[in-house]
């Protein structure tokens, strides 16, 4: 299921979002949002609907191990939450200026701070992953190169970042600003890039190593190629049973009208 777009494409892989399966942890952490917040079903929990836990769940596949992790722009939680459901890290810490009425913390291992992008109170290489998902776009002008560079300077390891791609005009009042194929490559340069398909609206996700040299294999590019080779052996057809496979070769098709006459031959139960 991994495609490739043409050359002037910003992504190497697309990945088919709804077919993915949704982690253990990320289903965990639906289900209480579900029973705190009392909201419908289809809504799945805390404003995300099915394909944004499954968006989620595509993330947490693709971090990286490390000790300390932050998460930039917490919504309701809903990311975070699962994060520190999992135990990777020794320090989970978020940030985020706005706490939304149906933000919770799950568990009393998250570290909170109200800031802003580009006012993150921690030093230089701080943590050894940095998640940034459906922020960037809701950042204005005179705060987005700022706040960009804020995400690059904590970052002593992985850095993802997930953005709308090409979001249908006219765009949600919520956001600033636009991501075409040339504001991916012009933003994030050197990023490994993935494309998580999905109706209406897709997105992209873009793994960065700003102060630290990459794995050999990205992590992300690895979950993206995992997640590919799932959906295909989820959806795949079962296997064809010997008495198919038989039917299908030339004796099978020959034999076929004897089979079929022997039948009629023999008396019904």
């Amino acid at each position: 299921m991994t495609a490739s777009f043409d050359s002037a494409s910003p992504f190497r892989t697309v990945v088919p979002l709804r077919r993915l399966p949704l982690p253990g942890a990320v289903a965990s952490v639906r289900d209480a949002y579900i029973q705190l917040h009392g909201t419908d079903p289809e809504d799945r929990g805390g404003w995300y609907t099915r394909h944004d836990w499954l968006r989620i769940g595509f993330v947490l596949g693709a971090v990286h191990p490390g000790g300390r992790f932050l998460d930039v722009g917490l919504g309701a939680g809903q990311f975070i939450n699962a994060i520190a459901s999992t135990g990777r890290y020794e320090a989970v810490h978020g940030a985020d200026p706005v706490r939304f009425n149906k933000y919770v913390e799950l568990t009393a291992d998250i570290e909170r701070v109200d800031v802003s992008v580009a006012e993150l109170p921690f030093p230089d290489d701080h943590f050894d992953v940095v998640t940034c998902m459906e922020v960037l776009e809701h950042v204005p002008d005179g705060v987005f190169a700022a706040g960009l560079a804020e995400l690059r300077r904590v970052c002593g390891g992985q850095l993802i970042m997930t953005v709308p791609y090409e979001e249908p005009e006219p765009i949600y009042s919520g956001h600033c600003r636009r991501f075409e194929a040339d504001d991916i490559v012009r933003v994030f340069p050197t990023a490994e890039r993935v494309l998580l398909a999905r109706p209406g609206m897709s997105w992209a996700v873009m793994e960065e190593w700003p102060t630290k040299s990459p794995p050999v294999s990205s992590p992300l590019r690895l979950a993206a190629v995992e997640a590919c080779l799932d959906a295909d052996r989820r959806y795949s057809s079962p296997p064809e049973s010997l008495r198919t496979r038989v039917r299908r070769t030339p004796v099978g098709r020959v034999l076929a009208p004897v089979r079929r006459w022997v039948r009629r031959l023999l008396p019904t139960r």
